[in-house]
């Protein structure tokens, strides 16, 4: 995170090949906002986009990279950095996107597994990302479908022991919802983690990005390095207009949006 505050990276969640938004991660509740994802992605570059986060939704439940070609397509349609995610699995698909440009990668389900996580950082280093997604403080996995039994702020303990240069947080509960993130739930996680955050889930309103970019940088004192929230990964509150690029934007860098 720089001077100007935390970073927006917009969401492309892709399932069945289209871009879609679902409400606290249901399959059956999902909104499809078009059936281009390249393009949309490159509409999102013209109009400001500075980052964006592309997640293989059918790819996070069955570990399959079942919407590579979608993924594939918008790396090659964008020249702004691109974090991808769902259902990367083993080295050989993290090797892939980052061989077609991905700027990172997120690691979720795999990410728990400590030796894994070990050999990939060793491979890829600051390319890579866990991501913690929770909910009732239990970490989910497999596309948000089972319970892991490991709590939040242990496993992000244990992923920034291993070595992770950042983590993202996904409040499922607040994920698509729009009534604003778990900012409680965020804190926590604040609290133990000595690597800066991507905060994920519930963002409705400007008002909810001003309160995030708050919890900037923070020296961690004893436990090392610098924590606070880097980054906000903002998709349906965009999508459904309920908040424009331009002002989300300038929420996070602490900016009042001129009109006209």
């Amino acid at each position: 995170m720089g001077a100007a505050g935390p970073e927006l990276l917009v969401a492309i969640d892709l399932a069945g090949g289209h871009v879609v938004r679902l409400t606290r991660g249901e399959m059956a509740a999902q909104t499809v906002y078009g059936d281009d994802p390249a393009a949309i992605a490159a509409g999102w570059q013209e109009r400001g986009a500075r980052w964006l986060h592309v997640v293989d939704l059918d790819g996070a439940t069955t570990g399959q990279q079942a919407n590579a070609g979608a993924v594939e397509r918008i790396l090659g349609a964008v020249t702004i950095p691109v974090q991808v995610a769902g259902g990367v699995r083993s080295t050989d698909a993290i090797d892939r996107w980052v061989g077609l440009g991905a700027a990172r990668v997120c690691l979720g389900t795999r990410s728990l597994d400590e030796g894994f996580l070990r050999e990939a950082l060793e491979a890829f280093g600051d390319r890579l990302v866990a991501s913690i997604d929770s909910r009732n403080g239990e970490v989910q996995v497999a596309g948000w479908l089972e319970g892991s039994g490991a709590a939040t702020e242990e496993v992000v303990r244990r992923v920034a022991e291993a070595g992770v240069a950042r983590l993202m947080f996904t409040a499922i509960d607040r994920d698509g919802t729009l009534q604003g993130p778990d900012f409680a739930a965020i804190e926590r996680v604040l609290d133990v983690s000595p690597v800066p955050v991507i905060a994920s889930g519930g963002v409705g309103a400007a008002e909810h990005l001003s309160r995030l970019a708050a919890l900037g940088s923070r020296d961690m004192g004893d436990m090392g390095g610098m924590g606070g929230v880097e980054s906000v990964v903002v998709g349906k509150a965009l999508y459904s207009g309920a908040l424009e690029l331009e002002d989300a934007l300038a929420a996070l860098a602490g900016t009042a949006r001129t009109a006209g």
